[in-house]
């Protein structure tokens, strides 16, 4: 069981059923002290970043990187 994290792509729903009914999204967490305001996510390729593996987050940064 997995309870958290774990993207349905094809590949993974050969090895494991998903629950299609199930609803996340991505957020974006600063520290309190930051003075920054993230409004759009282009905003973040000037930033270091940090993403779960083998998330849709992930892919998302790494499009985005792409297109720099």
């Amino acid at each position: 069981m997995v309870i958290e994290c774990i993207s349905d792509t094809a590949e993974r729903e050969q090895l494991v059923s998903f629950i299609n009914y199930a609803y996340a999204i991505n957020e974006v967490y600063t520290l309190a002290d930051s003075k920054s305001v993230i409004t759009d996510l282009r905003t973040l390729c000037v930033l270091k970043v940090g993403v779960q593996t083998g998330t849709d987050f992930e892919h998302t940064v790494r499009h985005l990187e792409s297109e720099l």
